[in-house]
């Protein structure tokens, strides 16, 4: 559901098939969410891992009650709304309903949203793309979202955000920005799905924007392309793992987007590859970038790791870059090449605590067909290992942080710049 592009997210939008339409009786409508309800309840309840220390259920299931209780008079975006918020009360960043998943029928309520994407930076939210009717405000920093400033928007949005850390919420806060039935359910957008931007671009004064939401879902231009900004490095290419060699610097620059082979380059020959250039060439820096890493299985990185501790001596200074799109098995990695590979950690705090909930598994409920997603297991590592780390993530299973922090700004994106990669390669 990620895309971390300067932490840039576009939320694909459909819905439930439940809605108070006119060929559904409300006794029907409530007996399918009474039975939705059921298979919540069970499947959160009898599979989450940890689900009496996360959950409080005596709380949870108060909440399920009173949502049963008033089923005939709430609207299914409340159901929705009141259920994720339920969910996210856990604090683990894997755990989610999924509104978008499977919709063969979506209805009106829950396609409508915002024609923009937006983007968190170190310093602020900005417009990082639009259809053709909002394309001058693309770049823009947004100074109000909804009448409110953009704090006082998010302390709305937090509660039902699953997250783990700041930088987590922020990424996973992105849908609820666009999300129609969302912003008119929490009062930021009005009741038509109008939603007022207050935005600054450079230097000129503040201006107020009315965006309509809309279920057209019109093309939109990003930013870079719209202000012909030329994309750096890290930002030029999404495959899963890729490598260039800045020769003026000895640099050798190593990609990691996916923790998943690429059918089109196998990781073995990867691997491989970047071992042939550490044997012939004068590598004076080893950068591994994880910051638009979102994970997926663990264990997949490992015999890289094997390859690279023969080579150490080779590697010259090893950095890893992470930041808030560093998500799951990408943060286990990083834990892992700090350590085996004495890599320095660059950039800003990751998306997802060190000691996260993982193995995520899914049951779809049977008549919104919405995917509610809860957690198996939980990462363990060995003290030795996280000993060295920086922040509190050693003494309590805390956030990633880096040891040479950068911030990613709203102007070093308009600028094309990557001050991360840049700090790293002055060192």
């Amino acid at each position: 559901m990620i895309k971390a592009c300067g932490i840039v997210l576009r939320f694909c939008l459909v819905g439930c098939v439940l809605a108070q339409s006119s060929d559904v009786s409300p006794s029907d409508r409530t007996a399918s969410w009474k039975e939705d309800l059921r298979v919540f309840t069970t499947g959160i309840s009898a599979h989450q891992k940890d689900f009496s220390k996360l959950y409080h259920p005596a709380a949870f299931l108060a909440e399920v009650a009173s949502i049963d209780r008033e089923l005939p008079g709430i609207s299914d975006a409340e159901i929705l709304m009141r259920l994720t918020r339920l969910v996210a009360t856990a604090g683990v960043a894997h755990n989610e309903l999924d509104w978008a998943r499977g919709q063969a029928s979506p209805l009106p309520e829950f396609r409508y949203a915002l024609p923009l994407t937006f983007g968190w930076y170190s310093d602020g939210l900005a417009v990082t793309g639009a259809s053709a009717e909002y394309s001058d405000i693309l770049g823009a920093r947004i100074t109000e979202f909804g009448g409110f400033t953009v704090d006082q928007a998010m302390q709305k949005i937090t509660p039902y955000v699953s997250h783990e850390t700041e930088n987590g919420l922020k990424t996973m806060s992105l849908p609820y920005l666009v999300f129609g039935a969302a912003l008119k359910y929490l009062r930021l957008a009005d009741d038509n799905g109008v939603v007022s931007l207050t935005v600054v671009k450079g230097s000129s004064p503040p201006v107020t924007r009315l965006v309509h939401s809309t279920d057209k879902d019109p093309p939109q231009t990003g930013f870079m392309d719209g202000l012909h900004i030329t994309a750096p490095l890290f930002l030029s290419r999404s495959d899963n793992y890729w490598y260039q060699f800045l020769a003026d610097s000895g640099t050798l620059y190593i990609q990691y987007n996916q923790c998943r082979e690429d059918p089109g380059k196998p990781f073995e020959r990867f691997i491989r590859e970047l071992a042939s250039i550490v044997d012939s060439r004068d590598v004076q820096r080893f950068v591994i970038d994880l910051r638009r890493n979102p994970g997926g299985p663990f264990g997949f990185i490992n015999g890289a790791i094997t390859d690279l501790r023969t080579r150490l001596a080779r590697l010259g200074k090893v950095y890893v870059l992470i930041g808030p799109g560093t998500f799951s098995a990408a943060v286990a990695y990083a834990v892992e090449l700090h350590y085996y590979l004495h890599a320095t950690l660059v950039g800003e705090t990751a998306g997802e605590t060190v000691g996260m909930y993982i193995a995520p598994q899914d049951v779809t409920l049977p008549h919104s067909k919405i995917t509610l997603t809860y957690t198996t297991n939980i990462v363990k590592y060995p003290r030795w290992m996280l000993a060295g780390l920086p922040g509190n993530a050693s003494a309590k299973l805390g956030s990633l942080e880096p040891d040479l922090r950068i911030p990613y700004t709203i102007d070093d994106a308009l600028s094309g710049r990557d001050p991360v990669l840049e700090a790293v390669i002055r060192r």
